[in-house]
Order: C-alpha cells, then sequence, then structure tokens
C-alpha cells in the first residue's frame, strides 16, 4: 500500500501551520523525500509596476486628480453625448474605487490597493481604446485625444507605484523614524 504523501497547511504570512498532516512521500509523485517548497500569498507572485519609486500618497492625489479632471474636462468642453458619458463614467469609477482603497487617502478603505492596481490598468485601457471602440474618435478629436493621453499618464503612473503599501508597515515607518 503506498503511503501519502506529505500536505502543509500554509497560513497567511506564509509559515506553516501547526495543523499539518504528516506522512511518507509516496513514490508515485515523483517526489524525493525532501520538504515541499512553501507557498508565497497570490499577491506576491505578480508584480503590478516596473519600478516602485511612486509612494502611495502621491498615487492617491493623483487618483482623485485624474477622477475629477475626467468628470470636470467633458462636462466644460462639451461634446457628443458619448464622448462626455465616457470621462464622466470612467472619473467616478476611479473616484469610488480612490475612496474605497486601503491607502493613505482612501475613505472606507476596503479595497485592498494590489487589487486596486488592477482596476488602475484597466482605466488606462478603457481611456485609450474608448474614443474608438465607440466611434467618437473622427468627430470629437479634441476629448478623444484628452482621453487617450489621461490613458497613457495613467498607466505611465501605475508603472512606477510601489503598490506594497500597507498602514501598518507606514505607521512602523513613522515611528522608526521618530527620534527618541
Amino acid at each position: 500500500m503506498a503511503s501519502k504523501p506529505e500536505v502543509r497547511l500554509v497560513t497567511r504570512r506564509d509559515k506553516p501551520s501547526t495543523r499539518a498532516i504528516r506522512g511518507a512521500v509516496g513514490r508515485e509523485s515523483g517526489v524525493s523525500g525532501e520538504q515541499p517548497e512553501r507557498h508565497r500569498p497570490p499577491g506576491r507572485l505578480l508584480h503590478m509596476s516596473l519600478v516602485r519609486i511612486l509612494p502611495a500618497w502621491f498615487h492617491a492625489i493623483a487618483d482623485y486628480a485624474v477622477a475629477a479632471l475626467l468628470i470636470l474636462v467633458p462636462i466644460l468642453a462639451g461634446g457628443p453625448g458619448l464622448a462626455v458619458a465616457t470621462g464622466v463614467t470612467v472619473g467616478i469609477v476611479v473616484a469610488v474605487v480612490s475612496a474605497l482603497t486601503r491607502y493613505p487617502l482612501g475613505v472606507v478603505k476596503v479595497l485592498p490597493f494590489t487589487v486596486h492596481s488592477a482596476g488602475d490598468y484597466l482605466a488606462a485601457a478603457l481611456l485609450v481604446i474608448a474614443p474608438f471602440a465607440l466611434g467618437y474618435a473622427g468627430t470629437d478629436r479634441g476629448l478623444s485625444a484628452f482621453y487617450v493621453g489621461a490613458g497613457v499618464a495613467v498607466l505611465a503612473v501605475s508603472l512606477i507605484t510601489n503598490y506594497q503599501y500597507s498602514p501598518k508597515r507606514a505607521t512602523a515607518a513613522a515611528h522608526q523614524a521618530q527620534p527618541v
């Protein structure tokens, strides 16, 4: 009878749980008797930035500024209804997501900053693609250029943001920086 392979539960902090189920590693698994590699939390497997030079507080300011511009510029500039609706809709979504994000200027703070980053990339793609996909690139070149430029700016900010912000780490760093 073949023995069961060793199974280890991994806690959130990447430490083995005390509830590990132990057993010999079977030959059919193709694994020698060594310890299995510990798993990392999913958020640490994928880096959402090329370089992490932009702090979370600055990214938060940029989010609210982009949201305000996406709402105000189309309304003030006017244009076809669909062109105006694109900016207003994306602007409202950016503002709501920013308010829900766990970062310095978040209001409710329920959305992890790393999840927020996926929304940034989605907003950038929508802003660049919308004028062409919705057919107003030829009729309203001004708003189309604004949306493409805003999309490129959102992408640029997203690529240099440090999405590893944590309120606990920020508080700990502030306490370490204070003179005793």
